[in-house]
């Protein structure tokens, strides 16, 4: 690996790592605030089903555009690079807002499909009608940090994100408990906190963006030109099967928790302390695959394939390598990290769980690590279709099988065993994707056909 490969990767990679660190760590200091209320914990987790869901799909775009993005840039195509954005928000517009329709008028029905006790259904409901009103500028801002990252500039994201996270904080400390002159809103006002915060991050966005005159601010002109069918045909043929990937995947996730709900409310308030505690972990692995996408993306958009193989070549390398080391520290953090938790409306068994799961845990990460840098590569060069089959394809053909006979059949009831056992669906996608990228057919340049 040379000085050029280490500092580009560091320059784009580090901002995105510590934004998406800082961001999930205030993402548990939200879930410590809410741990008094009784089944805080698992309301807000049954509430989060919903965006997840939709932000799976938005990911989906944002992958799909972005690599345009990464490559216009690498061709120095500044009026593509706008269109495509105007395209994204457009995109993000309209995801946002049927899904704050479901949010504000249907989160009964869609939050029962993952549990039935009444308790934690009733806290995700209260949760879900205020902070569907995120929906829409959380999209629309998460649109301004793929084309940030794929033009390879990712320091103000990280700020903005930074800035943001804070304020999600402090109005969660000030909602939640009523301090100085704001009431007290308990879960309501969790949620409420995340909309001041999702709204103040779009304000940022859109603000700096004009100001500083980022290359990617779309004019009137370009939201025009970006409804061009050839061109949404050209973007959609690349983002269609990564949003048919992650809407299975969402799917298949959603039916992983029912499997973990009925193993028991505890074991599902466990597996949320350990998942929440690993979002912070897997920052590394955002800021590498970010890296990937867009150095990888850049030099195919300028048809410069050998340094796109040299690229590769060395993210394997440096995948193995972060992929080890972020494995033993979560073994080491297991303990302290899920104390953090500890409570008396958490019961002791969640507790224990949690810490059992974080081992188990400490295997996925390693796998998937390495997984995602793999996917950042394909997807670098417009192979989404052998994505979604590395990705949904294979937990449909081999990790939901398991879960359920795991469960259904063999009668595993303790959660950590399952999902220890469900990680051999990771093996199975390196296998499968460390063959297909030594044969090297995802160098391709996919604006070749696309003029400015």
């Amino acid at each position: 690996m040379t000085k050029e490969f280490t500092k580009k990767v560091i320059t784009i990679g580090l901002p995105i790592l510590l934004s998406h660190l800082l961001i999930t760590s205030f993402g548990i200091a939200d879930t410590i605030m809410v741990k008094h209320i009784p089944r805080g914990i698992s309301g807000v987790g049954l509430a989060s089903q919903i965006s997840n869901i939709c932000g799976t799909i938005m990911f989906a775009f944002s992958i799909g555009v972005g690599m345009f993005i990464a490559q216009f840039f690498g061709d120095k195509k500044e009026k593509s690079i706008r269109r495509t954005f105007a395209l994204l928000l457009i995109l993000a517009f309209m995801l946002g807002a049927f899904f704050t329709v479901l949010g504000l008028f249907f989160p009964k029905q869609v939050l029962q499909l993952f549990t039935n006790d009444p308790v934690v259904l009733d806290i995700g409901i209260r949760y879900t009608k205020i902070v569907a009103l995120s929906y829409i500028p959380n999209l629309l801002s998460a649109a301004f940090s793929t084309a940030y990252r794929n033009i390879q500039d990712t320091k103000m994201n990280f700020i903005i994100q930074t800035i943001s996270a804070a304020v999600n904080v402090l109005f969660n400390w000030l909602l939640i408990y009523g301090i100085w002159i704001f009431p007290e809103m308990g879960i309501e006002g969790a949620a409420l906190a995340t909309v001041i915060s999702c709204v103040f991050n779009l304000g940022f966005n859109l603000v700096y963006g004009i100001y500083s005159r980022q290359i990617f601010m779309a004019r009137p002109i370009d939201f025009i030109d970006c409804l061009d069918k050839k061109f949404i045909k050209q973007v959609m043929r690349k983002s269609i099967p990564l949003l048919i990937n992650e809407s299975l995947f969402s799917i298949g996730s959603m039916l992983y928790i029912v499997i973990f709900n009925r193993l028991g409310t505890d074991s599902y308030e466990g597996y949320r302390i350990s998942e929440t505690i690993i979002g912070v972990l897997f920052a590394v692995s955002y800021g590498l695959s970010a890296a990937v996408s867009s150095m990888t993306g850049a030099c195919l958009g300028a048809n410069d394939y050998e340094k796109a193989k040299e690229y590769g070549n060395n993210f394997i390398k440096l995948g193995v390598y972060c992929s080890v080391i972020m494995g033993i520290i979560v073994i080491l953090a297991a303990k302290p990290m899920v104390n953090l938790f500890s409570s008396k409306e958490v019961t002791e068994a969640s507790i224990k769980i949690a810490i059992t799961l974080m081992y188990v845990f400490a295997v996925r990460i390693t796998l998937k690590m390495f997984i995602n840098v793999l996917f950042a590569i394909f997807r670098a060069g417009g192979r989404s279709r052998f994505v979604m089959f590395m990705d949904s394809g294979i937990m449909w053909l081999v990790g939901l099988p398991i879960a359920f006979i795991g469960y259904r059949y063999l009668g595993i009831t303790n959660i950590a065993i399952l999902f220890l056992v469900m990680q051999i669906e990771s093996v199975i996608r390196i296998v499968v994707g460390l063959r297909e990228y030594f044969t090297y057919s995802w160098e391709k340049n996919i604006i070749r056909h696309l003029e400015e």
